[in-house]
């Protein structure tokens, strides 16, 4: 997942084919290998083979009993494929379910997460609602990356609103953040949404 986060998908390809090897079926750890090989894939640009691996994984962590998003935020990451597909209704559909998850757990980056998938399915002003929780929520615990997206996402949104000023200031703050965490790819992404606000 670092190696995603730093743009190093080569490598991280490697790192998931070694983790993977030689692993028995019932090996308590695949339903995470199987979401960094569905993230690895939507980061490759096969959107619906790895929108496909996240729903397997998700369904199969559902039959183990594991509902709360904080072991696997499956259904906020299909959802931001849904919304690259254009489906989003059905990404609004899987954001609320995970929304409602995580607001019972209550676990900061877990909700940050599932906020920001909500806010972005959602659109609008109740949209950045949304993100500006998410940004609260994250600021309150020890997800700086987490953290980071969510700036990053709710300047972009301030940004399409024509809210120049503010989105700015949100987009430096997640770049800082990013640029911290050694996420390569959210500081490209962070500096493409300063350039154009």
């Amino acid at each position: 997942d670092t190696l995603m986060e730093q743009g190093r998908l080569d490598d991280a390809d490697r790192a998931l084919a070694r983790g993977s090897a030689g692993r028995p079926p019932d090996f308590i750890h695949r339903h995470w290998l199987a979401e960094s090989h569905a993230r690895l894939r939507v980061l490759q640009g096969d959107l619906r083979g790895g929108l496909a691996e996240l729903l397997t994984a998700g369904e199969r962590m559902t039959a183990h009993g594991l509902h709360n998003p904080a072991f696997m935020p499956w259904r906020s990451q299909a959802a931001h494929v849904l919304l690259a597909l254009g489906d989003r209704a059905r990404a609004a559909a899987l954001a609320e379910e995970e929304l409602a998850l995580a607001r019972r757990w209550a676990a900061p980056r877990a909700l940050a997460i599932a906020l920001r998938a909500a806010g972005l399915a959602t659109g609008g002003a109740a949209g950045i609602g949304l993100l500006r929780e998410a940004v609260e929520v994250a600021a309150d615990s020890p997800a700086v990356l987490e953290h980071a997206r969510a700036h990053v996402e709710l300047g972009a949104a301030l940004r399409r609103g024509n809210e120049r000023v503010e989105a700015r200031e949100h987009l430096r703050d997640g770049l800082e953040l990013a640029t911290g965490c050694g996420a390569c790819a959210l500081v490209a992404r962070a500096r493409v949404e300063l350039a154009t606000s």
